[in-house]
């Protein structure tokens, strides 16, 4: 399995004892990419919101003061990629000379479906001005080349094709040789731990803990990872009392207090999952002991101290 960004710290073999390890994001590059998003100068509010909810909108600009091509790149970025559009961006501007513009994709399918729209329009009422989709007008005058990179196959940054106004080169997910490439990490973790490990680390409904590790391992993206991006996106909401990220907090250290880890008294892949959000929603653990005390539990086990050297080798180790 193979997974084409740093978002996986882990390096997996076929052995039972190296699947009892951590997923970790690369935690600097993450950290690069907020801090793109809250410096840009593309970054108001409103233009944020509209983009969001459209599919796409213009994040971050880099003009080299001396500049060695008249093309500009458009890059296009989607989930975990993301922070690696924004590298590639200082690479082209600092050993190339190249400028160019990053913009975030939230959804290619609403961007398809918004330009399919209005081509239906356009095409019930000819003999009127023609419209021009969310896509066009964002688009328009700008003559790229255009580059999509996504953690999706490469099908779905091909779906806006016929409305990009230049060269597209997609790059997604497909293995050349045939193998295989999966996103989601929740999908990645249960594929390998099925597939190399009979299963272990997963409970089975005839487990007494079955439906709390089904809460958890579902929680850290359904539900806690969410909250986490909307403290980025909109901190004064996320900032509430009763606000989603707040009530997931207080979830969580209530039931570690209740058990050693997610699941119950074992450790299982719902802590696999849920580490990881909880490592990067670590801030001021005053009010949450339990929390605090898990993670340093967490991050004492020898196969995520092994993934972290190799994800982040320059880095101190992470402890709570």
């Amino acid at each position: 399995v193979s997974y084409g960004s740093n978002y996986t710290a882990c390096n997996f073999t076929n052995t039972a004892s190296s699947i009892n390890c951590q997923l970790s994001e690369n935690h600097a590059a993450v950290t690069s990419a907020m801090a793109v998003i809250s410096n840009s100068k593309f970054n108001g509010a409103t233009h944020i919101e509209a983009g969001i909810l459209k599919g796409m909108y213009r994040l971050h600009c880099v003009t080299p003061e001396r500049t060695s091509s008249t093309a500009r790149p458009q890059l296009f970025g989607s989930g975990s990629l993301l922070p690696e559009v924004l590298r590639a961006q200082e690479l082209l501007a600092q050993q190339y000379g190249i400028g160019s513009d990053v913009w975030s994709v939230t959804s290619y399918c609403q961007l398809r479906r918004g330009a399919q729209s209005v081509d239906r329009i356009n095409a019930l009422h000819p003999g009127q001005p023609k419209r021009r989709s969310y896509l066009e007008e964002i688009l328009n005058g700008i003559t790229g080349p255009f580059v999509a990179v996504t953690d999706y196959v490469k099908l779905v940054p091909d779906q806006i094709r016929e409305w990009i106004p230049g060269q597209y080169v997609t790059l997604g997910t497909g293995h050349p040789q045939g193998g295989l490439t999966l996103g989601e990490s929740g999908a990645i973790v249960e594929y390998i731990l099925r597939r190399h490990a009979g299963g272990r680390l997963l409970f089975g409904p005839e487990h007494p803990d079955f439906a709390a590790f089904l809460f958890w391992f579902h929680f850290a993206n359904g539900s806690f990872v969410p909250g986490l991006m909307l403290e980025h996106f909109a901190p004064d909401i996320a900032a509430a009392p009763d606000s989603r990220n707040a009530r997931a907090r207080r979830m969580i250290e209530a039931r570690l207090a209740e058990a050693p880890y997610f699941a119950g008294e074992s450790f299982s892949a719902a802590d696999i999952m849920m580490d990881l959000p909880c490592f990067l929603a670590r801030k001021d653990l005053t009010d949450y002991p339990n929390t605090a005390a898990y993670l340093a539990r967490m991050h004492e086990r020898p196969a995520l101290r092994r993934a972290l050297a190799k994800a982040e080798p320059d880095d101190q180790p992470r402890v709570v």
